[in-house]
């Protein structure tokens, strides 16, 4: 039995996958087995209409593991402004990050994930003007 599901009206919130099957009351056996379990990441950012005045940043995360720079999706990214606030994403499959339609400013990026037994970060700062679409890349050491 193969079933698709569509889980694009979920972008961005965090989903739990349960699997359910009949019992046949045999309760020394597996239930049932699961082959060929895939699941699809997000391969390509939903990209907003820009806002007037608004900026943009994003870039490569490279996380060190292994002795060997790697790219991971589900790393956690964030955008510090100096007046406060606080953005928040994640990579996806590539590695890549991004933050669309953020007031200008200069912001604090700093990303971090438990990999190869430790943590790895890096932090950065990005000047960005109205309009500016920046690539900042991170490799975490």
């Amino acid at each position: 039995m193969t079933d698709a599901v569509d889980l694009r009206d979920y972008a961005g919130k965090d989903v739990q996958v349960y699997f359910y099957a009949e019992h046949d009351e045999d309760f020394n056996d597996t239930w049932f087995y699961l082959d060929n379990l895939e699941c699809e990441v997000c391969t390509g950012w939903p990209i907003p209409d820009p806002i007037p005045g608004m900026a943009s940043v994003g870039g490569d995360v490279r996380v060190l593991v292994g002795g060997f720079p790697r790219t991971l999706q589900g790393v956690d990214v964030w955008a510090y402004s100096p007046g406060g606030e606080t953005y928040h994403t994640v990579t996806i499959h590539d590695g890549t990050y991004h933050f669309y339609n953020i007031p200008p400013g200069t912001y604090t990026i700093y990303s971090e994930i438990w990999a190869g037994g430790g943590l790895r970060f890096d932090t950065t700062t990005a000047m960005l003007g109205a309009g500016a679409d920046e690539s900042v890349d991170l490799f975490l050491l």
